[in-house]
C-alpha cells in the first residue's frame, strides 16, 4: 500500500509541475497562434495534459511533445522575417 500511496504523490508531483511550467505553456501557445495555424486535429496539448497529470507519460510521449514543440518554435523566424519584408 505504501508503494502505491508514494506513486500517487510523484503522479501528483508531476502533474502540478507540468501545469506550471514554462514548457506547457510554449507549447499553448503555439498551437494556439494563428500565424503558425495549426489544425485542432494536429494539437497534442490535451493529449499530453491528461498524461502528464495522471503520471501515466511515457518517455516517447515526452520526447514527441518536446520534437513538436521545437517545430512549432522554430517556425516562427520565418515567419518573422517573411513578415518584416
Amino acid at each position: 500500500m505504501r508503494a502505491y500511496a508514494e506513486t500517487a504523490a510523484k503522479a501528483k508531483e508531476l502533474g502540478d509541475l507540468w501545469e506550471g511550467s514554462a514548457w506547457r505553456d510554449c507549447l499553448s501557445d503555439h498551437e494556439l497562434a494563428k500565424v503558425l495555424g495549426v489544425n485542432v486535429t494536429d494539437r497534442i496539448l490535451a493529449r499530453v495534459d491528461s498524461r502528464m497529470k495522471s503520471g501515466e507519460v511515457t518517455a516517447a510521449e515526452a520526447e514527441a511533445a518536446v520534437t513538436r514543440t521545437s517545430e512549432l518554435v522554430a517556425l516562427v523566424p520565418g515567419l518573422l522575417e517573411k513578415a518584416q519584408k
